[in-house]
Formats: structure tokens, C-alpha cells, sequence
């Protein structure tokens, strides 16, 4: 599964007055969210397999990846407020805004982990096989993000002009993925 997201933001303000006693404000903001919960499993379990020639393979691959680009730009008022936030997860169920915030801030795992699981594996197998038994699981988990916040103020009057430009930034990237290939006798017996 493959996301690839685009945001592009920009507001601007003119107003005011020329002796600089006018208000014009550019306030501007993103959030984007992107999530993957995603599984790939490949087996055989209880069966009867025989061959007479050749191999038995098993293979399963899972490929999450998400590109996303946010970009916002506020200019032009004498009071000028930008904010991106940009949460991107694979393997991580999703999650409310406020709690996204705070594990991007101090780092607490807050949200419930859901891997991007890939299993190859054969269990409690009667297997007779003339060549070659291989599993694999390939797992790839990739997030690609840039996040960026420009904010400009550009106050002008004849006399008394004043600006202030605010902009921050708060991005959080989590990847959980699990990869197994193996064989399983779960017969107690013996």
C-alpha cells in the first residue's frame, strides 16, 4: 500500500491603516494525517503435502509507504500566525488529535500498535517434499515527510508600524512492522 499526499496552504492579509492604527491579521494552519494498518500472511497449516519432485516455497511480502508533503505559507498582515502539524503512521491504529499531539511532544506511546505484519509459516505440516522447503517474509515500512511553515509579516504605514510573525512546526512519524517465517508443531502429543 502505497500513500502519497500533497497539502499546499497560503493565506495573506492587507488592510490597515497608513498611520499604522489598523488591524490586519493572516492567520493560516494544516493538519494532515496519514495512517496504514496493513497485513500479508502466507501459509499452510493441517495439510497433507507431498511431492514427488521439486521444492516447496512460501513467500509473503507487504510494502506501506507513505509520502506526504505539507506546505503553508502566511505573509502580508501586520499580525501574521502559522501552524503545520503532520502525523504519518504505519502499524499504529488510529488516534485523535490532541493524543497525536502529545506523543509527538514528549514521546509517550499513547496509541495502540497494530504492526504491519508479514508471516510466512507452515503449521503442524505432514509434509513430504522431494527438494527444498524455504519461507521468506519480507516486510517494508517506509515514511518519506517533509513539513514546512513560513510566515512572514509585512506591517507598513506612514509612521507607527508594527509587526509580529508566529509560525511552528509539530510532525510525528511511527513505524511498527513485524516480519516471521517459520515451522510449528503445535501437537502436544508424545
Amino acid at each position: 500500500m502505497v500513500i502519497a499526499s500533497a497539502w499546499q496552504v497560503t493565506a495573506e492579509s492587507s488592510g490597515g491603516s497608513a498611520y499604522g492604527s489598523g488591524t490586519s491579521i493572516a492567520a493560516n494552519g494544516i493538519i494532515a494525517t496519514n495512517l496504514i494498518l496493513s497485513k500479508a500472511n502466507a501459509y499452510i497449516t493441517g495439510s497433507l503435502i507431498t511431492t514427488s519432485v521439486g521444492d516447496l516455497s512460501i513467500d509473503a511480502q507487504n510494502t506501506s509507504i507513505i509520502d506526504a508533503t505539507n506546505t503553508s505559507v502566511t505573509t502580508k498582515g501586520d499580525t501574521v500566525v502559522g501552524a503545520s502539524l503532520a502525523f504519518n503512521t504505519i502499524g499504529w491504529e488510529s488516534q485523535n488529535l490532541l493524543f497525536q499531539t502529545i506523543d509527538a511532544i514528549i514521546g509517550t506511546n499513547i496509541g495502540d500498535e497494530k504492526p504491519a505484519e508479514v508471516k510466512a509459516y507452515i503449521q503442524d505440516p505432514n509434509l513430504t517434499i522431494a527438494g527444498n522447503v524455504s519461507l521468506n517474509a519480507e516486510s517494508k515500512a517506509e515514511i518519506t515527510s517533509s513539513v514546512s511553515n513560513d510566515a512572514t509579516s509585512s506591517a507598513s504605514a506612514l509612521v507607527n508600524a508594527s509587526g509580529m510573525a508566529v509560525s511552528c512546526v509539530l510532525a510525528s512519524n511511527m513505524v511498527s512492522s513485524l516480519a516471521q517465517a517459520y515451522i510449528e508443531s503445535t501437537d502436544t502429543k508424545g
